[in-house]
């Protein structure tokens, strides 16, 4: 077992060819994260994905490794409320769509300043990726939708392929803590 390596979420997702209704060709301002910088297999497999649902992908000038903090990264925003939203700023200055993001605190940051800004995993399996947008933070029915559709995805890759046990297993997992939150 020592054998076995951390693979993306994204990246597995991409590249099991996740299928995603049709959606709106909305444009979005990509904001990576900072614990994305570095990784570029998880930087273009979250593109890939974005890209696949049907949607289009703005590039501003910190993306990729050259990503601006969202103000959160090292807890500067309690440490310096200033400096962090200062941070939080620029990328809001530079962004001219919505932004998407695939990390819950820069998305919560961002929406807790007024931009609308939506998580990769709603982008893609929400039904409504504008009103999830809009949703302030920590919006449980967001994490809750999401995990379904994460349990559903996982299920049945589990089918088509040699790893099914391990999948189950893993989608099981899902749903029970889905049912301990739940309480």
């Amino acid at each position: 077992m020592t054998d076995l390596k951390p693979v993306s979420l994204y990246k597995v997702l991409s590249e099991t060819g996740a299928k995603f209704s049709e959606k709106e060709n909305n444009a979005y301002t990509i904001h990576d994260p900072c614990s994305a910088r570095d990784q570029p297999e998880i930087q273009d497999a979250v593109r890939a994905l974005i890209s696949k649902a049907g949607y289009t992908i703005d590039e501003h000038a910190h993306t990729r490794d050259n990503t601006n903090c969202c103000g959160m990264g090292g807890m500067v925003f309690l440490a310096n409320a200033d400096v962090g939203a200062a941070k939080t700023e620029r990328t809001i200055r530079e962004s001219s769509h919505d932004l998407v993001t695939y990390c819950a605190t820069c998305r919560d940051i961002f929406s807790g300043q007024g931009k609308k800004c939506v998580h990769v995993l709603d982008l893609l399996f929400g039904k409504n990726p504008a009103e999830q947008a809009a949703k302030v933070p920590n919006s449980p029915e967001i994490a809750t939708g999401n995990m379904k559709a994460l349990n559903r995805w996982a299920r049945n890759l589990a089918k088509e392929i040699e790893h099914e046990s391990v999948l189950s297993q893993w989608a099981g997992n899902l749903t029970e803590g889905m049912k301990h939150e739940s309480k």
